[in-house]
């Protein structure tokens, strides 16, 4: 399966309507924006670390029609169907899962029981002719890169039930988050549902004469918890399926200068739990949340200073950016385990689209 791709530069193309046959891949966009703009990548952002670009880039495709495919390797994998492209091959196997297989073919077998098929998309760009049964030592050549590029790329284990397994990859113990951060994902961001943690926000309160603003916050309107900043003093509100908040409100201002402004969340015994607030290891202030957000915040993301959705709380208008030089970081850490059921996420996460 391919996908047409239409670049438009007159100034720099220069040969309207002439068509290209090199394989690309979608992350070979941003390798070649910055190779015709003549820039490199980064190789730090604020002092971390980037990890380098799978893509290529197909600029020269540009000047020249015969120029030589640079991206030669390239992996699939989606719900358990997998293909792998490598100089011009392509081996693919449709393994889909239960709920929408139309083929009559068991989608509960084994990974191990699929059946493979291999074109030669340089000559056969339409994948009509499958030439596994032909030419099996190509296949299982293909095959066996898959599986390295799987290992590499942390595909691995296989799976084609949505929901049913969480991906762990990103589930941490301790978590630090820095102003400035993309939205995250509810997959990816630390799970704080029914589980002690507490959060550490580093501060300086000199830094701006009104400090008012999120530290971080996970949700929308529908339901979410906010820390924030208002008045100079350390709020949290959670708000429970849009149907209730419940907040917890220092009862003293931030001091000025540096601080390390914490949260600590114990859960109850079946529900709520109790929150504590700090400055450094002063406590300011503490209270009793009935009722938490038993399964999941919906499509709203997690987020470090500001506010990315809808307001999860009235004080919240807008973003509710934190100033600039406000906030250094935040350290999450939690314990116990999630009490998560997929099941239950799936049909709650259906029922808010």
């Amino acid at each position: 399966m391919c996908d047409p791709l239409i670049v438009h530069w007159p100034s720099g193309i220069g040969r309207p309507g002439e068509t290209r046959h090199q394989y690309v891949h979608a992350v070979d966009l941003v390798p070649t924006l910055l190779d015709v703009i003549g820039i490199e990548a980064p190789g730090y952002i604020d002092g971390v670390a980037q990890s380098p670009f799978d893509g290529v880039s197909f600029a020269p495709t540009f000047v020249a029609a015969t120029a030589p495919s640079a991206h030669t390797t390239q992996y699939y994998e989606m719900l358990g169907s997998r293909a792998l492209y490598h100089d011009g091959w392509k081996a693919v196997v449709y393994h889909p899962p239960a709920a929408i297989v139309y083929d009559g073919s068991d989608a509960r077998r084994s990974f191990e029981q699929d059946v493979w098929e291999l074109y030669h998309v340089a000559e056969d760009f339409s994948e009509c002719r499958d030439l596994a049964t032909a030419q099996p030592e190509k296949l299982a050549e293909l095959q066996q890169l898959w599986w390295a590029e799987a290992a590499r790329n942390q595909v691995l284990p296989l799976n084609n039930e949505p929901g049913r397994y969480g991906d762990v990859r990103f589930v941490r113990e301790r978590y630090v988050y820095h102003p400035g951060i993309s939205s995250i994902p509810e997959a990816m961001a630390p799970n704080l549902r029914r589980r002690r943690y507490r959060i550490l926000a580093v501060l300086d309160a000199s830094r701006a004469q009104v400090m008012d603003g999120v530290i971080v916050c996970h949700g929308s309107h529908t339901g979410g918890y906010a820390l924030f900043v208002k008045g100079r003093r350390l709020h949290f509100v959670h708000n429970v399926l849009g149907a209730s908040e419940h907040r917890v409100v220092a009862e003293v201002e931030l001091p000025m200068g540096p601080v390390i402004a914490r949260l600590e969340f114990t859960p109850g015994e079946r529900t709520g739990g109790t929150v504590a607030l700090f400055y450094d290891d002063v406590a300011v202030g503490s209270g009793l949340l009935p009722a938490t957000t038993p399964v999941t915040f919906g499509f709203a993301p997690f987020c470090v200073g500001a506010q990315p959705s809808s307001p999860i709380c009235a004080e919240l208008i807008g973003r509710a950016e934190l100033p600039d030089g406000v906030l250094d970081h935040v350290v999450i850490e939690v314990a116990g385990n999630p009490v998560r059921s997929p099941r239950a996420e799936a049909r709650a996460a259906q029922a808010m689209q």
